[in-house]
């Protein structure tokens, strides 16, 4: 499929307001014209939450001064990989002090930074760092960061803070994992397990 970077744009710009939250990055894959296409989605916002993962987040990997001028919040969701893709640096460098790198680049770029892996750190701009202690291995399969993604701008979505949802959306996504590795084994968890997951422990609540 070729997308038209220009058309879908302005297809989706009049429809922009209707949303209380965007979420943006997973299944746009990288194409030509791809940074400006996010730069002209995000610029058509009126300062709705903006949570950016996938794709998106290497296609902004330049345009961080963009970012940090939104009139919004935005939500940067990255595993390792791409947040050594952000700041031009090593997985291992990330790694070695992610707590450090998390809550630097929270600040510098006035954004709310998820950096996924063990130990799931959670950084506003304001230098509040969060850990979640749950999940696994069972979460490191491709797709289940977009389940975490989409159950952040679903809390976003309902009015919860980006703080709140991020807490929220990490521990319910961490915990679904967790407890369907237990019957389907650490290998054996998609991501749709995790959705599945996640339901039954709402429903508990």
């Amino acid at each position: 499929m070729v997308i038209s970077a220009g058309s879908s744009v302005e297809e989706l710009q009049p429809r922009l307001g209707q949303f209380d939250s965007i979420a943006i990055g997973p299944g746009i894959s990288r194409f030509s014209g791809g940074e400006e296409w996010v730069k002209n989605i995000i610029g058509g916002l009126t300062g709705q939450p903006i949570v950016v993962d996938a794709d998106a987040l290497y296609l902004l990997r330049n345009e961080l001064e963009f970012v940090r001028d939104y009139n919004g919040d935005v939500i940067f969701t990255p595993h390792p990989g791409e947040m050594a893709s952000l700041l031009n640096s090593s997985v291992k460098e990330v790694e070695a002090n992610r707590v450090g790198v998390a809550k630097s680049f929270a600040k510098l770029f006035n954004v709310f930074l998820l950096l996924k892996g063990h130990r799931t750190v959670i950084a506003s701009p304001d230098g509040e760092i969060y850990i979640n202690p749950y999940g696994h291995d069972a979460l490191g399969k491709g797709g289940s960061g977009d389940v975490l993604t989409g159950l952040i701008a679903s809390f976003l979505a309902q009015g919860a803070t980006p703080i709140a949802a991020m807490i929220a959306a990490s521990y319910f996504h961490a915990k679904a994992g967790e407890e369907k590795a237990k019957t389907l084994s650490h290998y054996g968890v998609m991501p749709f397990d995790i959705v599945d997951g996640v339901r039954e422990l709402l429903n508990r609540f």
